[in-house]
């Protein structure tokens, strides 16, 4: 599910079992979100979002077992598919970065 006003976007995604209601900010503030992920389901993330053209680019960081991460989220739409690409950075040196997409068809 998918809700936009003036200030901000908010997206509801299923996680397993779990629905979590994801807060993207249009201004350039942090807003924190809770996803259900490995050791703590109630891991805080934070997102500082800002438009690129007509993709929502978002710099996602937060703090994992090996110590603070960080990935760039971005969404955009497709004609009446959401696209929404997660890239982490390499893990090492002679690594590629992780890159992965999911891509959201609109039920009628």
């Amino acid at each position: 599910v998918i809700k936009q006003d003036d200030d901000t976007l908010k997206v509801t995604r299923a996680f397993g079992k779990e629905e979590r209601t994801i807060t993207y900010r249009f201004d350039g503030r942090e807003s924190v979100n809770r996803l259900p992920t490995g050791v703590d389901a109630n891991t805080p993330f934070t997102f500082v979002s800002r438009w690129e053209g007509q993709r929502l680019v978002s710099r996602v960081t937060w703090k994992g077992p090996s110590g603070p991460r960080e990935r760039i989220e971005t969404l955009w739409l497709e004609g009446e598919t959401l696209v929404l690409q997660n890239t982490r950075p390499a893990p090492t040196a002679a690594s590629e970065p992780i890159v992965e997409t999911h891509v959201y068809v609109r039920k009628r």
